[in-house]
């Protein structure tokens, strides 16, 4: 019953603060979006060793310089805007702190503790994510 309670809290905490959920998802969102644009479109390439059309997001279709740097960047805007995020999204719950405009970078937050451990958590589960993609047969 504990865990129902919880997730109906958690729910209603959302929908009934809207506002602040504005303020803090506004400019980190819609930034990752924008970010993710080029995986989403593909490119058809022929693989020669199956001899089969493969469809790749055209970004890995660039130069290798290309790819690294965009992935990096939405690695990096992705942990740093999840860690600002959440951050912002526990003060106003825990302490009642409504953020006044929309949350960007925080002066006087630690942030960044959360950012590093957000690259701790994916350093941790990438590996097991990748061979989960090699080795589980569905």
């Amino acid at each position: 019953m504990l865990s129902v309670e919880i997730i109906k809290r958690s729910f209603f905490a959302i929908t009934s603060n809207l506002d602040v959920v504005w303020k803090i998802m506004g400019f980190w969102v819609p930034l990752l979006v924008v970010a993710s644009i080029p995986l989403l479109f593909t490119v058809e390439l022929s693989d020669p060793t199956t001899a089969t059309d493969i469809m790749v997001p055209i970004l890995f279709t660039q130069n290798w310089v290309l790819i690294v740097v965009g992935m990096v960047g939405i690695l990096v805007g992705s942990i740093a805007g999840a860690g600002i995020m959440a951050i912002a999204w526990h003060r106003f719950l825990i302490v009642g702190e409504k953020p006044r405009g929309i949350v960007i970078m925080p002066k006087g937050w630690r942030w960044g503790k959360y950012f590093w451990i957000g690259v701790l958590i994916y350093l941790i589960t990438m590996p097991i994510i990748i061979l989960l993609m090699f080795f589980w047969r569905v």
